[in-house]
């Protein structure tokens, strides 16, 4: 067959970003209480272009990053914990590309070169209880992000649905925060986790709103067994379904399973594993509009079996076995 370029569907891109960034930390103590201060500065240069369609994009922006932690010791193995923390989440450079990605003949994604990064202003404030083998944080949390990135979906003049993600506008989320360590015994470790949240966004784009009240939880659970000079993790992750702009992201769970030894004298590790052991690890939504239904289930990797052998020639091991906290199972990202 011939080779044909559809122009709409076609351009050469180009991106160039340099970030420029200074710091300063403070220290100090006042009694009972400890607090460090911190400032961040950044200067952004962006430029992206399309050269066939002749688009070019440049930014340059300059931002303060200010944080401010304190940790006061109350006594009876207790802490009180506030910060503030202002940070940023740049968009990824494949929401940048504007090529489309087709999944099907009904739908297709394409980048936005004209997004801009997202602003979070985080206030956390929470107490730890600590016993001999024990300890339990308590939190709660309120954060204002402007600029939020959203995909959005649009049908088309051709009957199809346009994927494109956008900065839609403003999101408040509070939540409580618990997070549970346990040294249980000599063999037996384990950390527990759970966050329950609510988000409310709000935005207008092309005149239409796009809003969502959204109440959700996400829990993690992680064991640790040593015995028969060996190592095995077992962790557990759990997804409430989520209420987007569009529709609702369904739950997921998964497992992940890990085993460790070292061999011959400490010099090598061999080591198994097994990511997703249910295969749930799954990406399944609903997303409507007035003249549009979809129903989505995308899966990036299944299920993996992994084995591998590590030899030190210098008989060191880098870092400890034990403190490879999620070795063996991807993060949601959430």
């Amino acid at each position: 067959g011939i080779f044909e370029n559809l122009p709409r569907y076609t351009n050469d891109f180009t991106y160039l970003e340099n970030i420029y960034a200074a710091y300063a930390i403070y220290n100090g103590e006042l009694k009972d209480i400890t607090y460090q201060l911190g400032l961040r500065s950044e200067y952004t240069d962006l430029s992206t272009a399309l050269r066939l369609s002749n688009e070019p994009v440049r930014k340059q922006y300059l931002n303060l990053f200010p944080s401010v932690f304190f940790t006061w010791d109350i006594g009876v193995k207790s802490d009180l914990q506030w910060s503030y923390s202002r940070r940023i989440s740049r968009p990824h450079f494949r929401m940048l590309l504007p090529f489309s990605n087709f999944s099907d003949n009904r739908n297709f994604f394409a980048g936005n070169p004209d997004l801009n990064p997202e602003f979070t202003d985080s206030y956390e404030m929470g107490y730890v209880r600590y016993w001999e083998k024990a300890s339990l944080y308590s939190g709660v949390y309120y954060r204002h992000r402007t600029g939020v990135i959203e995909r959005i979906t649009l049908p088309t003049d051709t009957n199809a649905n346009e994927i494109f993600p956008i900065n839609l506008g403003v999101q408040d989320a509070y939540g409580l925060e618990f997070n549970l360590s346990l040294d249980l015994y000599k063999w037996w470790k384990a950390n527990a986790n759970l966050n329950v949240y609510r988000a409310l966004t709000r935005g207008t784009y092309r005149e239409q709103q796009f809003n969502s009240d959204n109440l959700s939880a996400q829990s993690r659970i992680m064991n640790r067994f040593s015995f028969w000079k060996s190592d095995l993790q077992v962790s557990f992750n759990l997804r409430a379904p989520e209420t987007t702009t569009q529709g609702t992201t369904l739950g997921i769970y998964t497992m992940d399973l890990g085993w460790s030894r070292d061999i011959l004298n400490n010099r090598a590790t061999i080591s198994a594993s097994v990511r997703d052991v249910f295969n749930s690890r799954k990406r399944r939504s609903i997303t409507e509009g007035p003249d549009f239904y979809i129903e989505s289930d995308f899966q990036w990797r299944a299920r993996q079996f992994l084995l591998s052998f590590t030899y030190r020639l210098n008989q060191k091991k880098s870092r400890p076995q034990g403190d490879r906290d999620g070795d063996f199972g991807d993060d949601f990202g959430m």
